[in-house]
């Protein structure tokens, strides 16, 4: 297994990682990362997602590099952002297919390896009037521990908005349609969403909104000037 210490940043020196989410599983922390493989091509050239541990945050292992032949997709070079969750001693990892739609595989580590869970997206293009793709997986405090996905792009990107929907408890499958977030600002790229003292924060780029709903309405509350002039 590969190990890096990261003395400095970047904290995996010549390896272009993209997208980074970090979950803490185990006590922990995993990387889930997309790749970014030519550093000179004008274009996105993303063929395989990889994941990394540290028990420290500062040396880190190597786990896996999941590749889309394992999954629905095939050989491809969109292979776009990802996120990872936990349920009942299970791990889920949900990938972009490009800007079509987003897929599930699942493990028994959360380093994996990974299984495709359907054979198809369990996010389909077409589904809402955004596009299919970023994940973000939120999973709420209450006592079912109840599970959400957040995608969707800005209007500059194709899209109108975010999206959320809640899964169902098997997190291969969607609870409910998705909704579109109320949100007072303009969506961007990548959404997460987590919860503090009752109060849920929408964050994308250097961005957050909070709200006292998981579906909204999100009022803008952080870097407000810059907002503006995005």
């Amino acid at each position: 297994m590969k190990k890096i210490r990261a003395k400095k940043n970047p904290i995996f020196p010549g390896t272009g990682l993209c997208d980074p989410h970090i979950r803490i599983f185990r006590d922990k922390a995993y990387l889930y990362a997309t790749h970014d493989a030519d550093k000179n091509s004008p274009e996105y050239r993303m063929r395989d997602w990889h994941v990394w541990s540290s028990p420290d945050l500062v040396e880190w292992s190597h786990e896996c590099v999941i590749r889309p032949e394992d999954t629905y997709v095939g050989p491809s070079t969109d292979c776009w952002a990802t996120d990872a969750a936990e349920r009942d001693g299970r791990y889920y990892f949900y990938f972009s297919n490009g800007v079509k739609d987003t897929g599930v595989m699942v493990a028994d580590n959360p380093g994996g390896p990974f299984q495709d869970a359907l054979g198809k997206p369990l996010l389909p293009e077409g589904l809402t009037p955004t596009k299919s793709y970023d994940p973000a997986l939120f999973i709420d405090d209450d006592p079912a521990r109840t599970p959400y996905i957040i995608f969707g792009t800005p209007v500059w990107a194709g899209g109108d908005s975010y999206y959320i929907a809640r899964l169902n408890q098997d997190m291969v499958s969607l609870a409910e349609k998705p909704r579109k977030i109320q949100l007072d600002d303009e969506a961007d790229d990548k959404p997460a969403l987590h919860k503090h003292n009752g109060i849920y924060y929408l964050t994308w780029q250097s961005f957050y909104a909070t709200g006292d709903n998981v579906y909204g309405p999100y009022k803008l509350a952080g870097n407000t000037g810059a907002a503006l002039d995005h």
